[in-house]
């Protein structure tokens, strides 16, 4: 029995046994929606990176607190554009985070931080927080690195 192979990125059949066929089908084993919808969108490398590290862009007022809505364990890079500041916060189950690597003392892990941006968890294995300790409106960029 033969079977045509249909290919959507480049449009064209390819005629192949069934065998052929099954024998491809379990070498490419992709489950994952969001690599199967990044693969049909072209490998925009854009849409990969959305996918792959997802990203918060906040303005919040002096003391407003924003919630990521994700309990992930992992890196997360915080720039503050406003001060020109970011830190690498290490983020782990509890309510322990730490900064591995910060260009200043304008971000913290902190909730009682005065003047600073903060990112942790409140409690542990729940989710993550930003707030803005500071006087002013600030802009805020959150990109979570380590993804599950």
């Amino acid at each position: 029995m033969k079977v045509v192979l249909f290919n959507s990125l480049t449009k064209k059949g390819i005629l192949m046994t069934l065998k052929s066929t099954r024998d491809m089908i379990e070498k490419v084993l992709i489950t994952d929606t969001n690599v199967i919808n990044a693969i049909t969108r072209q490998l925009n490398i854009k849409n990969i990176r959305n996918e792959m590290f997802p990203t918060w862009r906040l303005t919040l007022q002096p003391g407003e607190e924003y919630d990521l809505g994700t309990a992930y364990y992992g890196a997360y890079l915080v720039r503050n554009s406003d001060s020109g500041a970011a830190a690498l916060i290490m983020v782990g189950a509890g309510v322990s985070s730490n900064i591995l690597l910060s260009d200043g003392n304008s971000i913290s892990t902190d909730f009682t931080a005065g003047g600073k941006i903060i990112l942790n968890k409140k409690t542990s294995n729940g989710n993550v927080y930003v707030k803005n300790g500071r006087s002013t409106e600030a802009y805020i960029n959150v990109m979570q690195i380590t993804n599950y």
